[in-house]
C-alpha cells in the first residue's frame, strides 16, 4: 500500500510517496526530520544555526554535525566549481567561512544562504531515513527541484519525473530506479527564501544562456549544488565542468528552448518533449 504526504518545508512543497510494511511511520518520521533540518539551516529563521553564524560574525561558534557536514560539502563544491557554487553573500565562501573541527567562523560583513544546497542535504538524509526503516519503494520530492528516489513504484519499472519547459508543460521526462535529480531555473515558482540563484562573480541574479539546469547524480546535495553552479555559467562552461568532474549527467534547456543532454547511463533515459 502506498503512503503519501505532501507538506510545507524549507520554503516550498515536500511530497512523500513511499511502500513498505513500515511506510506510514517512516513517512512521519520523514516530515519531522526535514522539519527538524529547516530549523538548523534557514537563514529566514533567527534560531537557526546559519542565522546564529551571521549574528556572531567574526566569532568562533559551534554547529551540530548535520550544519558542519552541510557546510563542509559547500565548501568543498565551491571548489570543485572554480567559485560558481558559493554559499555566502558578500565575499567568496573560500575566504568568508573558516572551520576547526566543529566550529566554523563568518567573516564580518558576510551572509551565509544554503538555499542552492540545503534541500540536497535534506532529501539525502530523508532517502536514508527511508531506507533504514525498510522503505522499499519510495520519492522525495522538495518543489519539483530537488528529487530522491529508490527503487521503482510498485506498477512501474522507474520512476518518471518531468523537467518543466520555460515555455510550460514538461520539455522532458527523465526514467529513475536510482540517486537523485536537481533542477535549477530561473523561472522556478518556490518561495522567494529558497529560489533565487546568484551569480557570486557579479552578487547579482545568474544571466547566463540558460533557463534551466538539471543534474542527475548519486548523491543529491552534488545534485542541487550541481545544478546551480551550471545556471550560473552557462551551457558551454557547464559541459566543460562536467566533462572535468564526470560523475553526472545533465540536461540544459537554453533561452530558445533548446535541449542538450549528457543523459546515457543504463538506469537513466531520456524523453525528449522540446
Amino acid at each position: 500500500m502506498e503512503t503519501r504526504c505532501v507538506v510545507p518545508a524549507m520554503g516550498t512543497l515536500l511530497s512523500i510517496r513511499a511502500w513498505g510494511a513500515a511506510a506510514v511511520e517512516a513517512v512521519r518520521e520523514a516530515v519531522w526530520e526535514a522539519h527538524r533540518l529547516e530549523t538548523l539551516w534557514s537563514r529566514f529563521r533567527p534560531d537557526s544555526e546559519v542565522s546564529r553564524l551571521m549574528a556572531q560574525a567574526g566569532q568562533w561558534v559551534p554547529v551540530a554535525p548535520e550544519t558542519r557536514q552541510l557546510l563542509l560539502s559547500s565548501l568543498e563544491m565551491h571548489e570543485l566549481t572554480g567559485g560558481a557554487f558559493d554559499i555566502t553573500l558578500g565575499g567568496g565562501a573560500a575566504g568568508a567561512l573558516e572551520h576547526s573541527g566543529g566550529m566554523f567562523r563568518l567573516a564580518p560583513g558576510a551572509q551565509l544562504d544554503l538555499g542552492g544546497i540545503g534541500k540536497g542535504a535534506a532529501v539525502a538524509r530523508l532517502i536514508q531515513l527511508l531506507q533504514l526503516r525498510g522503505v522499499r519503494a519510495a520519492l522525495v520530492n522538495f518543489g519539483e527541484s530537488s528529487i530522491g528516489v529508490i527503487g521503482s513504484p510498485p506498477t512501474r519499472e522507474a520512476w518518471r519525473i518531468g523537467i518543466r519547459s520555460p515555455g510550460g508543460g514538461s520539455a522532458a521526462t527523465l526514467e529513475l530506479t536510482a540517486g537523485s535529480l536537481s533542477t535549477s531555473g530561473d523561472y522556478e515558482q518556490t518561495s522567494a527564501q529558497y529560489n533565487h540563484v546568484v551569480d557570486p562573480s557579479t552578487h547579482r541574479a545568474a544571466d547566463s544562456n540558460l533557463r534551466s539546469a538539471t543534474v542527475l547524480t548519486a548523491d543529491p546535495v552534488r545534485a542541487e549544488a550541481l545544478s546551480t553552479a551550471m545556471l550560473v555559467l552557462g551551457a558551454a562552461h557547464g559541459l566543460a565542468l562536467q566533462a572535468t568532474l564526470g560523475g553526472f549527467d545533465t540536461v540544459l534547456i537554453d533561452h530558445d528552448g533548446h535541449l542538450t543532454s549528457t543523459v546515457g547511463r543504463r538506469d537513466r533515459s531520456l524523453h525528449s518533449r522540446v
